[in-house]
């Protein structure tokens, strides 16, 4: 279970660094923007995979309902 908190962590931190310097990109003009589809419900069911972990943590029960 701590491991995978940690690999979780892991990963939100690298979706930081990320998000900050594409954020940097966009901010100078070097970064390109696209439009393309995207599924409302799979970007919720990721959201929610991703504060599940923090929710059972604390004895919370997160429900998402499309």
């Amino acid at each position: 279970k701590y491991i995978d908190n940690m690999l979780s962590s892991t990963k939100r931190l690298r979706g930081l660094v990320t998000d900050i310097l594409d954020l940097a990109k966009l901010e100078s003009g070097t970064m390109d923007l696209k439009r393309q589809t995207a599924s409302a419900s799979e970007i919720l069911e990721a959201m929610k995979a991703v504060f599940s972990v923090q929710a059972s943590a604390e004895s919370i029960e997160l429900k998402l309902a499309l």
